[in-house]
This record gives C-alpha cells, structure tokens and sequence, in this order.
C-alpha cells in the first residue's frame, strides 16, 4: 500500500500532466476573457446601428393613408413581437416604440406608446431627432418620419455588467464541453509521448552499475522521435565517455601494478640479499641498491598520487604572482641535478612579469617538463627555460622548456602523453615511470593551457633536441 508521503510527492510534486492541465485551463480562460470582449466590443458597436436598422423596417410598414387606429394596432403587435425577441436573445426588453401624426400639433397626444414607455418616470414626449430626455439613465433614441407618421424608438440599454453577464452565459456552456473533447486527446499524446522515457527510465533502472553498454536496439527505436534524440544521444555520448574512463582507470591500475612490481621485487631481493651477506662490501652494495629500488618506488608513488590529485582536484584557486620570479625560484630546485647530470641551465624571460595562475599546477608542468629533460637530454646538454609574452596579446603567454639532446623521432610523438609511455631510450639508461608527461596534460588541461611539442628543433644545426610548448591564458577573477 503507498504511504502517504509517496502519494503526496506523486500528485504535489512536479508533473508534466499537471502542467497541461493547467496550462490548457489557463488557455480556456484567456480565450474566455478574449471572447466576452470581442463580443462586448461587436454588440457595444452595432448597438445603435440595430436600433437604427429595426426604426427603418418598422416605418416602411406605416403608410400614411392608414388611419390612426390601424396604425397603432400595426405598431403594437410588431413592437410585441420585437419584446419577445429581444427576451429571447437575452437582451433588454426596456425598449418600445412612440408614434406620432405630424398632421397634429407638436402639442398632441402621440397615437402609440408602448406600455413599458409609459411606466417611466420623467420621459419628455416632446421628442425631437437624436435626443431623449430622461432624467438618470442611459436612453437612446432613433426616429425616422415619412409623409404623415414620424416613429421613435427608445431603448434603455443594459449596463455593462448585465452584457458581460448574457455573454458569460452563453459562452461558458460551449466552453465546458469543449474542454473534455480537448483535453482528453492531449492527455492521451502526452501518455504515448511520455511511454518512451518512462521505458527508458526502467532500463536504467534495472541495470547494474558496471553496465554501460549502449542502449538497445529496440528501445533506441522507441525513443527514435526528433524530439528525444538529443537526449538519446547525450545519454549514448555519456556511456560512451564512462565506458572509455573505466577503461583507462583499469588500465591505469593494471600498469600502475606492473610497475609497482619491479622495484618492490628489487627491495625484496636486496632486503634478502642484505640479511644473508657475510662481508660488509656486500651489505653495503645491497644497501645502495635498497636505497634505489625504495626511492624508484616512492617517486613511482609520489606521481601516480599527483596524477589522481589533478585528475579528481576541484576547480583551480588561481593567485597573483611574479612570474618571472617565480620561474626563477623553480629553477633554482633543479640546479643541483642538473650539476651531476653535466646539463646547463637557463631562463630566458622579463624581469617581472605579473600573472595569475594556480601555482600548484604550474609547477607540476613546470617541473615535469624540466625532470624529462634532464634525464633524456644526455650528458652535456643544454636546458633553456623561455617565457614569451606579446604586449598585443595581454591575457596569454608561452612557455617553452628547449633542450639540444637527442630529440623524440616522431613514431613516438603520438603516444608520449599517455600514461606509462616512456621517451625513446638512448644510450644511458633512464629511470622513470613515464607519467611526467601525463601529468603535464592534465595540469594543462585545468589551466586551460594547450601543450605542442617541437622535435627537432629546425633552429638547431644539424636539427636536434626537442621543445615543449605551453600556451598559457590569464585566469579569470572570481
């Protein structure tokens, strides 16, 4: 049995049903408010036009040879006929005809007045064209003459309330029939329009967390109306990018495990090899070669920690900072390596550059990018550090990390920033777990910097080395 707070989620919460529902009531009342006016409007302005028009047609049915009494009798039983007809229609039966002999005195009794006209109070039978006299209310008048008789027509017109009031009740009859037969029709389009997601919804629903197969055939025909493709194909599109994350991420496990395999093999063997040693030479090899293995797994440790750090970090806090100094500072870190690998270092850049940019980011391009080419630029190598910034140009600049080593041959290029890809080896083994260049992607990727690789350097004589680049825009202020 559903609870009672499951019932009034279902029928208080939000409904596209309810919406139509509503929305179509609302549209019955704007079309009733638009009717009342429209007839108000047409019946305000052929009011006179239809009493001018009746006057006409009762006058041309007055000869003047009929004599006085005849006369009067044809006037009553047509202004009797027009009394009914005007109670039919809904209209005010506060109207009636006078007739008068022009042959008599201006001062003469009229030959007709009709018996509503003659309970008035204050009604003037000195009637002259286009005016009636009658004290505190609306009248109207229209008057036509021939060779003998001269006919009034007086009309006491319904207020506007009373108008709005007949044309509301002959309306609102039409209006509650027409709403079923139109309601029930869009009730059933969006029962049928919503079937497909409610379809949809199920699927999902039933399936388990580890599928993200695409959708099946069956219910992509069923959701195949334009209105719901783009929907189908964000969803597709959404499996899709989850299908190839999870993909990567067990990869990222599987080679982060090979990898972690070799040097805690190497620490197992050496921690063996140190407690079995006799001699204090052997201990002390099998002590520098523990040292390695331990310090290759902490930086294997140390990179795969700040590659899920930027993967899965919140959005940058970028700060204001010298960038010229800064990059300075940074360089500083890697003289003593760059002594023992026999490399030269140098910075190209202004004196002060200000800039704002997330410094954790930064370094780890920066930094990563220095590490690489220290290791593969060789013995003897030049490393040159260049910081590029176009006046024209204020929000961007270019950093560049140059050496004039062996290079990367271009086979290897499409490939190099992808996790676990190490650069080519040269002549001198390279230690590393080829992630550097992964992580200077993904920083780039949450500065929104874009990376290019320049390899060789066509400067150079002959062509050699490699340049890494990195377009740099200024971040916004929160």
């Amino acid at each position: 049995m559903s609870r009672p707070g499951s019932l009034r989620a279902r029928w208080l919460g939000p409904s596209l049903t309810r919406r139509l529902i509503v929305s179509l009531l609302l549209a019955f009342v704007l079309v009733w408010a638009a009717l009342l006016l429209l007839y108000w409007q047409r019946w305000a302005q052929g009011r006179e036009a239809r009493l001018q028009q009746t006057v006409d047609q009762v006058l041309a049915q007055l000869r003047p040879e009929h004599s006085a009494a005849e006369a009067a009798l044809r006037l009553r039983s047509i202004d009797e006929l027009s009394q009914q007809e005007l109670q039919d229609a809904g209209q005010s039966t506060r109207a009636g005809f006078i007739l008068r002999d022009r042959r008599l005195p201006d001062d003469a009794p009229p030959v007709y007045v009709a018996e509503r006209l003659r309970e008035l109070p204050g009604l003037n039978w000195q009637l002259s064209p286009g005016r009636c006299s009658l004290p505190g209310q609306d009248c109207l008048l229209r008057s036509r003459s021939n060779a003998r008789w001269a006919l009034h027509r007086i009309s006491l017109p319904m207020s506007d309330r009373q108008i709005f009031a007949g044309i509301h009740q002959a309306l609102l009859p039409l209006l509650l029939l027409a709403f079923p037969l139109i309601l029930l029709p869009l009730w059933l389009a969006v029962t049928r329009g919503l079937a497909p997601l409610n379809r949809l919804s199920r699927e999902l629903r039933q399936r388990r967390p580890e599928d993200l197969s695409p959708l099946p055939p069956a219910l992509q025909q069923a959701l195949r109306h334009r209105e719901l493709q783009p929907l189908v194909q964000a969803l597709q599109s959404l499996l899709g990018r989850l299908r190839g994350h999870l993909e990567r991420e067990r990869g990222f496990v599987d080679d982060a495990a090979h990898e972690l395999r070799t040097p805690m093999a190497w620490i197992s063997a050496q921690a063996h090899v140190l407690r079995r040693a006799e001699d204090a030479g052997a201990r002390e090899q099998a002590g520098r070669q523990l040292d390695a293995a331990v310090a290759r797994a902490s930086h294997l440790v140390e990179q795969l920690l700040a590659l899920a750090r930027m993967e899965a970090a919140s959005a940058p806090v970028p700060q204001d900072l010298d960038l010229a100094e800064w990059l300075r500072e940074q360089l500083l870190t890697f003289l003593p390596e760059a002594e023992r690998s026999g490399i030269e270092l140098s910075l190209d850049a202004p004196e002060h550059l200000p800039w704002r940019v997330e410094p954790q980011a930064l370094a780890s391009i920066v930094g990563n990018l220095i590490g690489n080419a220290l290791r593969y630029a060789g013995h003897g190598a030049q490393l040159e550090l260049q910081l590029l910034h176009d006046p024209a140009q204020p929000d961007v600049l270019e950093l560049w990390v140059k050496d004039d080593g062996p290079g990367i041959p271009p086979e290897a290029q499409g490939r190099l920033f992808q996790r676990f890809q190490r650069g080519p080896k040269g002549s001198t083994p390279v230690e590393g777990a080829g992630l550097g260049l992964a992580i200077v992607q993904q920083a780039s990727l949450r500065l929104g910097a874009s990376l290019s690789l320049l390899s060789p350097r066509p400067e150079l004589k002959p062509p050699r080395g490699c340049a890494f680049g990195v377009r740099l825009p200024m971040a916004s202020r929160a």
